[in-house]
């Protein structure tokens, strides 16, 4: 396919041949016209074409003949042309050139031939080279043919090359032109190529550039280049082709470098430019350049750096110079560096090329030119800026350091003076950035330095001794961002800051150098405190130097040095211990020499730091090992060399721990075998021995073996492991109890916790004596001392000797105390508990495991059991339960021992503790228990016992207090616990569940057994008394607490006493168990004890202790509730009167304090007050006295004691009286009484200054109202009861909340005491109406109406003629009259009044109100809005509050009333309506009225009743559903104001109609089809969102397709006819979202339709009416699809219900009917299934009358609105012989439908077909069917043809022969009815034809 380059220069060439061939008919002055025309044309475009107008083109120019013009004027006229076409070039495909071009062509010759261009269709003799310099650039990117040349060159042309191309026609491709410049025979064409660009430049500056000559010139080259290069050998280029290359190149960009040009010719510079840089790049990549090409090379580049980005130039640069193989080294940058330090942001171009790979030539060469000029500022700023770059390349850094450094020291005669402390301050600025980031590369330029300039080796040692010093004056300048410092100072003689600088130097020597002056500058003197702390820091510092040279330095002058080290004497010790762990063997002996012969004997008063020294420094050197043999012997020679000074008494190794150890060295060393290691070793024993000998011995003796323990834990494995065999060998020489106690602490300090990590060390031992010996130990500890093995081998060679040492005799030790026991007798205890621990710690140690188990037990003897009894009991956790029943196991093991010796000893002691083990929850722990209760089991069945078990000795010194049974008891006990032994083992809960069982007493048992009962549990409950671990007695406690016994509390007063004493933990695990076991011990004071607590002795006061520690702040809230259900349940009601009220009174002053506290204590009031004698006695105990008040005034301010009791008094009153007024009471009058009683007492004796008093009058009243309402109707109260008290409140108090509550008291009481109230009614009404009827508050005016309305019950008699209705009735009536009369302001006001007034009369003045509001005027209306408010919140609660029903619908008619004449500000109010109307309407009462309510609601409140949307919509649908299924009622609003209120809502919010709405209202429609429900549905339809119910009516028709009743025909044809008009009104793009689920459901419709006949006839005409709805929304692409799944459906192979294709041939035809003639096209897919039934019908397979009659209609249909897009001959063809066929299936039916059919169906046909053949086919098949054997297949057939003629005839007249033929046959049938057919056809034929003879 030809290129739209090829077309255009096929166009072009066309049209410039229709040109060239015009031009050849016009004389010479057109063609110069054109020229002219064209070429002015051009100078538009480029004004440099100007130059050329006079000599080509002038009016002189064009009677000029070249045939006769001098040779030197033709010359002149050639260099004209030769320039003047290459500034043709940018135009050369536009036809003004060809104008020009002809003109010359027809005027301008000379000797070469004729050459064809684009522009025209040929072109005259120019020369040669002339026209391929303009025409060049164009043959690599067009076809001969396109451009028309026709060159005739000789072959010794240097363009004979090209020859080829043109004559085969060739593309001349960038890749052939380039193969011909590779050829060594095309070297002059190939000179002639590179030169096009330089020659146009040179020729016309830029007259004839253009871009593609650019492009040109850079792609040829670059190819060229790039090809070159032989990739075989890797030579280059050859020098001859360099030779012009180079030059090609570089030319055009030297010109660019200086040449000016416009503004719009600047970007073709910059190409020019760059494609310069590329091409040079290239060609130091493809040869080695010399040193003369690099170098010009750099140059031109620097030349035009300033005209292009920054990036380019560096890139290329580095291109340039990292193309080279072997950069030469005398390649001078100083243009390069000229040029870039004129460029902005070359520094981060700079920074940026390090990254790049063969950067490091350029930045070498450009850093060391910018060293040369580093007295002005932007070169030393770039180099500064990139010597701080982590990317740098080494190379570069060695380069400029290099330069740096011989900078540095030959500055003198090559600088001015001038500049000179600029340039050496900058210098060494830059060599102080090196040496800080570069340390080693500045050393090996200086090494370098130094190695080639050994003249100048001292100044160059000089130079860098004085870079470290001058580092701090110019560290300032690394820091600067921008502005750099005007002079850089210069190092003067080395200050004591600048040597301490150097004293940290990288280079060794000069930190030795800086040491030794430090030192000098130390001993000189003269230093200022700043100065001495710095020089003394610089010389600590290197005591962790690492460099020989240095620490010889440091420690030459050691009496400086000691002074320096005292006193930062801490400083020294801990940076040395950290220096020496490292530190090589000579840096040892520096250091230990140091401190062993000057520090130590220098701190000989300094006992602390002495010990510091010697563990922190010397003591990890003192271990002899193969690693670290000679270190150890050097510190060891140290340390016997300082002893023999002259300090012998103070040296090292007389330290209090070192003493013999150097004797004890050097007499090993001399009787030491010949093997080394096993001498060095022993000598590891020997000094371990000796340190141990003397820390025994040491009166520090706790303090030495502190610090021994925290070795143990030390990280360092040499200090570790000798800590290990000093405290090995410590631990031997110890005894008793300081040997135990050290034990334990160097277990703990060990902190084993499992021997699973030595089963490598103990694999396959069977000795371990043999292992852990002193010989073995040793060797080991100096092989391999970095072994973990070797560290458990020094752990278990402790642990092995703990079991073996004895107890101490005469101590009665705590086998079973708590680990936390603090005791010094408990160690031992707890040493072996730990033991035994780690013994069973892991079983994949059996070897030590059993060695340690079996020294403990033989240690331990009959003291086993008690021991393992404290381990199980100890390990009550889940986590610990293996240890728990290993040591149950073990005990069982120790028991059967006894028993297989027949030794019977009594071991209830250990009983108890085997009963905790059997609640244990881990399985196991219960079976090993069991276990030992077999084994006790067993030994209970022998002889009467030698002894008890651990007899008073168990628990140590506390088990004196314990009860112990006798054999037959505990026989009988422990039988029974073996007899349970599957219950215990399956149910850990089940010893409480056997000791209910087993020790309550029975009113059954007989004395033995309740005395067993008894000793058996006062034995388990002396355990818990005496038992030490809370665990214990909280599971011992646990197991009896369903036990019920008296011996209980007697036997566990003395723990409960001891409650009242304990103090309470604020957390943790103690805390938690404290308040479970006060829980349970409180819990023992149930029923059964009360005797115990009435009769014992201090039972009592000790209960009161226990109930006053619980019931305090911060006590533990168990015990406290534990307390308080026993009390409420078991305890008061057995308590004497004195009693009870005894604690009544303790929790009225308990619960006036800490807020859980009051709580529990009214908890506990309410339940326990409830007799009347205890509540009079306490309010008598409790009420002021007349004394006390008589006293509060008298007494003196500093005597308080009263006046606390009188306060605590009266709030244990206020206390009392809020219990009463709280809780249910008997009624009294008795009670009554006192109360009043009380109250006139706080009225008139409480302390004036009391500010509860007020408080306390108000809860004493809430307690009479309380107990008055108690007292049943009827009740009396005696004369002597005075309600005065109440008066005086109401006459005196201050206090509105007292006085309005004495009001409602006095009401209260009325019905109690009448007469009373009525005797003092008058003076109360007196003063309520001066003294309340001002009030403004509504609570005031409430308490005075309850007062009036109960008053006017008691003045009105009972038997008065007029009763209290009538009243009433009348006050309503004056109220209504007045209402009435008022203006329509001062009306709504009172209605509000009316209405706030009383439930009596409010029902009458809302009827007014509703009766009257619409007349009242709008502006006053707006005025009363905040009255109305109040009003409608008022009528709102009494619809809430469910008044009567009169009521009700007055409030009703009064919100609908209001909501009809709504104003701004009213709209919160009346939707707070809403939610009550629509409970109204579900609840169905007063429905008519909440409804109406609802309707006005709705109408003014719009989107406010959003919130309630859901609810109206469910009731109202569900009022009409009502409405609609009571057939009795009559009442048509009940129907029509709810549809008002669903029509509301549609036109206020449609757009919330959600799906739950949508489905209830259409499920309505669907049930009561009514016509205002239809005209709802319409709506509905129209106004809510099609994408919300078009989704739903999908979803519906499953539910409604399933459903088979007599109602859903009804149903469905309302579905569609609904569905219809949705789909009407939604938008098509609704239509297409949901076209899916739309189809579908239509699908499913049609498949219902054809399963079930009788829906067929009753909805198919809404489904079809619908679905054509549907189609008209759709476009024809979403229709086809739908349509072929129709079909589909109907005709596919698998269908077998003979209805589908009935279906769609009644969906097609009423497409027809809309769609006429757009729908025939779709026959395509129905034609054959319609000639597949057609066939069926014809063979008789088919029956379904339906089917034919549908099928032939719809065919008829498409005959008629077919316009000749489907049906045509061929079709026609196929179907026309089968429909008439069906001629035969009509007279089979016999129906006259039929017959009209297939008539109807035959004319239809006629009148489509136009062909005569088919025509003919179809009378013929007709006729054919008259001699049928049928007669009636005979007559219609007849009739048929009859018709046809009639209509039309005209068509048929050809046919008139062959008809008379069946006419004639028919007319002699012998049925008269086929006969009469045949004379009717035979007219018809007539009429047309004329007569026939037949």
């Amino acid at each position: 396919m030809p290129t739209s380059l090829a077309q255009q220069l096929a166009q072009t060439a066309s049209l410039n041949s229709a040109l060239g061939k015009e031009a050849d008919q016009h004389d010479l002055d057109s063609i110069h016209a054109l020229g002219v025309n064209g070429f002015l044309q051009l100078t538009t475009l480029d004004p440099d074409l100007r130059s050329y107008e006079t000599k080509l083109f002038s009016d002189s120019a064009k009677v000029t003949d070249r045939t006769l013009q001098p040779g030197a004027v033709n010359a002149e006229l050639d260099t004209s042309i030769d320039g003047f076409l290459p500034l043709l070039g940018p135009f050369l495909m536009e036809i003004p050139t060809g104008k020009v071009i002809e003109w010359l062509d027809k005027r301008v010759q000379c000797e070469l031939g004729s050459f064809s261009i684009p522009a025209i269709s040929r072109i005259s003799t120019f020369r040669e080279d002339a026209v391929y310099s303009a025409y060049l650039v164009r043959l690599i990117r067009n076809v001969w043919a396109g451009l028309g040349i026709d060159m005739s060159s000789s072959e010794t042309s240097p363009f004979a090359a090209l020859l080829p191309y043109k004559s085969s026609n060739i593309n001349l491709s960038r890749a052939a032109l380039v193969n011909i410049m590779l050829s060594p025979t095309n070297s002059a064409f190939a000179r002639f190529v590179a030169g096009l660009l330089p020659a146009t430049v040179h020729v016309n500056g830029f007259g004839g550039v253009h871009r593609a000559l650019v492009a040109f010139h850079t792609g040829i080259l670059f190819d060229f280049v790039k090809r070159s290069q032989d990739g075989r050998t890797g030579k280059g280029m050859v020098e001859g082709t360099a030779a012009w290359y180079l030059p090609a190149v570089m030319e055009p960009m030297q010109s660019c470098g200086t040449i000016q040009v416009e503004p719009s010719k600047e970007s073709l510079v910059k190409e020019i430019i760059l494609s310069s840089f590329l091409l040079l790049s290239a060609l130091s990549h493809a040869t080695p350049l010399s040193v003369a090409a690099i170098s010009a090379i750099l140059k031109g580049i620097s030349l035009c750096a300033e005209r292009v980005p920054v990036k380019p130039v560096i890139t290329s640069l580095i291109a340039v110079c990292a193309g080279q193989d072997e950069f030469p080294a005398d390649v001078s940058f100083k243009s390069v560096v000229r040029a870039i330090t004129k460029l902005d942001g070359v520094d981060m171009e700079l920074k940026a090329c390090t990254a790049f790979v063969g950067s490091e030539t350029l930045l070498s060469g450009i850093l060391v030119g910018l060293s040369s000029r580093i007295n002005e500022d932007r070169p030393f700023s770039i180099i500064l800026s990139l010597l701080s770059l982590p990317s740098l390349p080494s190379e570069s850094i060695f380069a400029v350091t290099s330069s740096l450094i011989t900078q540095l020291t030959r500055s003198s005669g090559v600088v001015s003076d001038e500049t000179k402390p600029v340039v050496d301050g900058r210098t060494r600025a830059l060599l102080v950035q090196a040496q800080q980031r570069h340390p080693d590369i500045l050393q090996k330029c200086f090494d370098r330095a130094m190695t080639e300039d050994a003249e100048n080796k001292e100044a160059l040692e000089q130079a860098l001794l004085s870079l470290s010093l001058v580092r701090s004056n110019v560290v300032f300048i690394f820091d600067a961002d921008i502005d750099l410092p005007q002079d850089i100072p210069v190092a003067d003689a080395p200050g004591e800051l600048d040597m301490v600088v150097a004293s940290s130097n990288a280079d060794g020597i000069v930190r030795a150098i800086a040491v030794r002056d430090l030192f000098a500058r130390l001993t000189i003197g003269g230093l200022s405190d700043a100065e001495l702390s710095s020089v003394r820091s610089a010389l600590l510092t290197r005591v962790q130097d690492t460099n020989a040279s240095v620490l010889e330095a440091l420690y030459a002058e050691s009496s400086l040095l000691l002074p320096v080290v005292l006193e930062n004497l801490d400083d020294f010790i801990q940076t040395l211990a950290r220096a020496i762990q490292l530190a090589s063997k000579a840096a040892i002996k520096s250091h230990f020499t140091f401190v062993a012969k000057f520090l130590y004997p220098a701190v000989n008063d300094r006992r602390e730091w002495q010990d510091r020294i010697f563990h922190e420094i010397f003591f990890p050197f003192l271990l002899y090992s193969k690693s670290r043999q000679r270190a150890a012997v050097a510190v060891w020679e140290i340390i016997e060399d300082a002893d023999k000074g002259v300090q012998a008494s103070h040296s090292i190794g007389r330290h209090e721990l070192l003493g013999g150890c150097i004797d004890a060295v050097r007499w090993q060393e001399a009787s030491a075998s010949q093997e080394e290691s096993t001498g060095s070793a022993k000598l590891n024993l020997a000094i371990a021995g000796k340190i141990a000998e003397n820390i025994v011995t040491s009166e520090s003796f706790p303090g030495h073996l502190d610090t021994f323990l925290r070795k143990l834990q030390s990280d360092d494995i040499y200090i570790r492991a000798l800590a290990y065999l000093v405290l090995r060998d410590v631990l031997g020489r110890l005894s008793g109890e300081l040997q135990t106690s050290a034990g334990f602490k160097v277990v703990q300090a060990i902190g084993v916790v499992s021997l699973a990590d030595m089963c490598d060390l103990f694999s396959g031992v069977e000795n371990v004596s043999a292992l852990l010996d002193d010989a073995s130990l040793a060797h080991v500890v100096y092989s391999k001392p970095n072994s973990r093995n070797t560290l458990f081998r020094l752990q278990s060679s402790i642990l092995v000797l703990l079991p073996s040492w004895p107890r101490r005799s005469g101590v009665t030790l705590d086998w079973v105390a708590t680990d936390t026991k603090e005791s010094q007798h408990f160690e031992y205890v707890q040493l072996m508990r730990q033991v035994y621990r780690l013994a069973n710690s892991s079983a994949s140690v059996p070897a030590l495991s059993s060695h340690l188990m079996r020294s403990l037990f033989i240690s331990l003897a009959d003291d086993t059991l008690s021991f393992l009894a404290g381990i199980w009991l100890n390990s009550p956790n889940a986590e610990e339960s293996v240890l728990a029943y290993v040591s149950l196991y073990h005990a069982a093991a120790f028991l059967e021992a006894y028993n297989s010796i027949q030794h019977i000893v009594d071991f209830q002691t250990v009983l108890p503790a085997i009963l905790v083990s059997l609640q244990h929850a881990d399985r196991r722990v219960r079976e090993a228990a069991l276990q030992c209760v077999a084994a006790l089991n067993r030994l209970s069945v022998g002889k009467k016992p030698k002894a008890v078990y651990a007899y008073d000795a168990i628990y140590g010194t506390s088990s004196s207090t314990l009860l112990y049974l006798d054999w037959a008891d505990f026989t009988k006990y422990t039988q029974a616990l073996n007899a349970s032994a599957a219950h215990f083992l399956n149910d850990a809960t089940f010893l409480s569940v056997f000791q209910q069982n087993a020790l309550t007493s029975m009113r059954t048992d007989s004395k033995k057994e309740s005395g067993f009962k008894q000793r058996v549990l006062s034995c388990l409950l002396s355990h818990v008394n005496a038992c030490p671990i809370l665990s214990v007695k909280i599971s011992l406690l646990r197991s009896v607490e369903g036990v019920s016994s008296p011996t209980k509390l007697q036997m566990l007063l003395p723990a409960i006493e001891s409650l009242a004493k304990q103090e309470f933990k604020a957390q943790g695990e103690t805390s938690t168990m404290q308040q479970q076991l006060a829980t349970l011990l409180v819990s023992s004071i149930d029923g059964p004890s009360l005797k115990t607590l009435n009769e014992a002795e201090g039972a009592w006061e000790i209960y009161k202790s226990v109930v006053h520690h619980y019931f305090q702040p911060g006590s533990f809230s168990l015990p406290r509730e534990a307390l308080s259900a026993r009390l409420r349940n078991a305890i008061f009601s057995g308590l004497t009167l004195e009693q009870k009220i005894e604690v009544c009174e303790w929790f009225l002053r308990l619960g006036q304090g800490n807020a859980d506290i009051s709580t529990e204590c009214r908890v506990i009031l309410t339940s326990i007050l409830g007799e009347v004698d205890i509540i009079v006695q306490l309010l008598s105990k409790l009420q002021p006295t007349s004394d006390a008040s008589q006293r509060a005034t008298k007494r003196s301010k500093i005597d308080e004691s009263i006046e606390e009791t009188s306060n605590d008094s009266l709030s244990s009153l206020s206390l009392l009286a809020e219990i009463l007024g709280s809780q249910k009471l008997l009624g009294s009058v008795e009670l009554i009484s006192s109360l009043l009683e009380t109250l006139t007492r706080v009225v008139h004796d409480a302390p004036p200054a009391t500010g509860d008093q007020v408080f306390v009058e108000q809860v004493l009243m809430s307690a009479l109202e309380n107990v008055a309402l108690s007292i049943p109707e009827g009740t009396n109260m005696p004369a002597t009861v005075r309600l005065d008290i109440l008066v005086e409140l109401i006459r005196v108090s201050e206090n509105p909340q007292t006085f309005n509550q004495a009001l409602l008291l006095t009401a209260t009481l009325a019905r109690l005491a009448p007469n009373a109230i009525l005797h003092n009614i008058m003076p109360i009404f007196t003063f309520m109406g001066s003294n309340v009827f001002h009030r403004d508050d509504s609570y005031s005016f409430r308490v005075v109406q309850k007062i009036i309305t109960l008053l006017l019950e008691l003045a009105t008699p009972k038997d008065a003629k007029a009763p209290a209705d009538d009243i009433m009735k009348t006050a309503r009536l004056a109220i209504e009259n007045a209402l009435r009369a008022m203006s329509a302001k001062d009306f709504v006001q009172s209605v509000l009044v009316v209405v706030e007034s009383g439930v009596s009369v409010q029902e009458g003045a809302l009827e007014l109100l509703s009766e009257q509001l619409s007349n009242v005027a709008k502006e006053t209306r707006t005025d009363s809005v905040k009255t109305i408010v109040k009003i409608t919140e008022r009528a709102r609660k009494l619809l809430a509050s469910k008044p009567d029903i009169l009521t009700t619908i007055a409030s009703f008619h009064a919100v609908s009333a209001i909501a009809n004449t709504m104003c701004s500000g009213e709209e919160s109010v009346l939707t707070s309506v809403v939610p009550i109307a629509i409970n109204y309407v579900r609840e169905d009462k007063c429905t008519s009225q909440a409804l109406m309510a609802l309707l006005s609601l709705t109408h003014q409140l719009g989107p406010r009743v959003i919130p309630y949307f859901k609810d109206i919509v469910s009731i109202c649908v569900g009022a009409i559903r009502d409405v609609s299924n009571e057939t009795s009622t009559d009442d048509e609003t009940l129907k029509t104001i709810p549809l008002g209120v669903l029509q509301a809502l549609l036109k206020s919010i449609p757009k919330f109609w959600g799906t739950a709405e949508l489905l209830q209202v259409i499920n309505l429609y669907l049930s009561d089809q009514s016509p205002e429900l239809s005209t709802f549905m319409k709506a509905i339809s129209k106004k809510s969102q099609s994408k919300v119910i078009l989704p739903l009516l999908c979803d519906l028709w499953s539910s409604l397709s399933s459903s088979r009743n007599k109602t859903t025909q009804s149903k469905m044809v309302a579905y569609f006819e609904f569905l219809k008009r949705c789909i009407r009104s939604a938008p098509r793009d609704i239509i297409s979202a949901n076209i899916r689920a739309l189809f579908s459901t239509f699908l499913d419709a049609f498949h219902v339709c054809a399963s079930v006949p009788e829906l067929l006839r009753g909805i198919k005409d809404d489904v079809l009416s619908a679905f054509l709805e549907l189609v008209v929304k759709l476009n024809e692409a979403t229709f086809k699809p739908l349509f072929r799944k129709m079909f589909d459906w109907a005709f596919a192979s698998d269908n077998t219900e003979e209805k589908r294709p009935l279906i769609v041939i009644y969906m097609y035809g009423a497409l027809l009917e809309y769609f006429k003639g757009l729908m025939t096209p779709y026959m395509s897919l129905l034609l054959q299934p319609f000639l597949t039934i057609l066939g069926k019908f014809k063979d008789e397979s088919y029956d379904d009358e339906t089917l034919w009659t549908a099928l032939l209609s719809t065919s008829a249909k498409t005959f008629v609105y077919d316009e000749g897009v489907f049906w045509r001959e061929d079709r026609f063809k196929q179907f026309a012989p089968l429909l008439v066929s069906q001629v035969t299936v009509a007279a089979r039916l016999n129906t006259a439908e039929a017959k009209t059919t297939i008539t109807d169906t035959l004319l239809a046909l006629t009148e489509a077909v136009q062909g005569d053949f088919i025509l003919k086919t179809i009378n013929l098949n007709i006729l054919m069917q008259t001699r049928s054997d049928d007669t009636r297949v005979r007559a219609l057939a007849l009739s048929s043809s009859e018709a046809l003629w009639r209509s039309h005839g005209g068509k048929l007249m050809g046919f008139v022969p062959e008809t008379a033929t069946f006419i004639a046959e028919a007319a002699e049938d012998a049925n008269d009815t086929v006969v009469m057919e045949a004379h009717r056809l035979k007219n018809a034929v007539q009429n047309l034809a004329g007569n026939i003879d037949v």
